[in-house]
């Protein structure tokens, strides 16, 4: 996707068509089930969401039906993200949209946005054509803003440790994918977020964390880095001796040469495993030590970390 901005263009929406030609969204639109999430996916998000909703529509699409079923209110929050091109985390989150024509707050339901009674200033909202639809969305950090507060509320989640984890790894993945910046978000959360949880959550984050759960990797990684002053680096290009580059290492304990990488779903696939021992092979060549975490592992990492340094002392 390519820079935004007010009255952008995107695809999303295509496949939403009246209810009855598909599998429902809400009470005018329906998705062709074809289209729909893996089914696995759509019941490992609603085991954590706060009240176990599954919804099979993907999180852009279910934003352009529910704006267009409700006319006259704005998407914002984890809906608009996923619009404006965030990858992750979106899909299994409520959609939101705010009016003042809304008569009362109220929460989501599988076949229902939540609804949130507020006015927008005129700068606060844009204009995105989905689809040939112009459907009114808040402006990127705003909507950074009102996940936050989805998050904070507990009406937002995701696989995380806690609160402060999952609006670190929000934050991260908007600056990464949208290009968002510190500065934009904490001017949109003035009077709405506190400013100390604010500072907190910005001061963690950073533009370079490829998932979320890299994000998690490094929340784990700084602590240990500080404890024992060792520099903490992230996206580390290694170079074979003929400078081809072999692979960026997700993080990396500088001094000690010690690389942290994590291994999402595709690296289970077997010619990605015969790449990544490939790419062993040539990074303990040249000195460094390298854990690889998953999901299950990902926990274990401070402990792992201090006896690797214990050993190496």
């Amino acid at each position: 996707m390519g820079r935004l901005h007010n009255g952008m263009h995107i695809m999303a929406g295509a496949h939403v068509v009246p209810r009855e030609l598909g599998v429902p969204i809400n009470h005018k639109f329906s998705m062709p089930g074809a289209m729909l999430r893996e089914p696995h996916f759509v019941a490992h998000a609603a085991r954590h969401h706060p009240r176990g909703i599954a919804y099979p529509a993907p999180a852009t699409d279910r934003a352009v039906a529910h704006a267009l079923a409700y006319p006259g209110t704005t998407v914002t929050g984890m809906g608009a993200l996923a619009l404006y091109g965030l990858p992750f985390l979106a899909d299994g989150c409520d959609t939101v949209l705010l009016g003042r024509g809304i008569r009362k707050n109220r929460p989501a339901t599988e076949l229902s946005p939540a609804l949130w009674r507020r006015d927008q200033r005129p700068h606060e909202t844009w204009t995105v054509m989905c689809a040939g639809q112009p459907i009114s969305v808040a402006s990127p950090p705003v909507a950074v803003v009102d996940a936050l507060v989805s998050i904070r509320r507990g009406e937002c989640a995701w696989p995380a440790p806690s609160v402060c984890v999952r609006a670190v790894q929000l934050i991260d993945a908007t600056r990464r994918f949208c290009n968002l910046n510190p500065e934009s978000i904490r001017a949109a959360a003035f009077g709405r977020l506190d400013k100390r949880w604010l500072s907190k959550v910005l001061g963690a984050s950073s533009a370079l964390a490829d998932s979320p759960k890299e994000t998690e990797m490094r929340l784990l990684a700084a602590p240990l880095a500080r404890k024992h002053g060792l520099t903490l680096a992230e996206q580390v290009v290694i170079r074979n001796a003929w400078g081809k580059r072999v692979t960026d290492l997700d993080l990396a304990l500088v001094e000690p040469r010690i690389g942290l990488m994590y291994d999402g779903a595709h690296h289970w696939d077997k010619q990605q495993r015969t790449r990544d021992s490939l790419i062993q092979i040539e990074l303990v060549a040249q000195g460094w030590q390298v854990l690889r975490f998953a999901e299950g592992t990902l926990a274990r990492l401070p402990e792992t970390v201090e006896e690797v340094l214990r050993r190496s002392s």
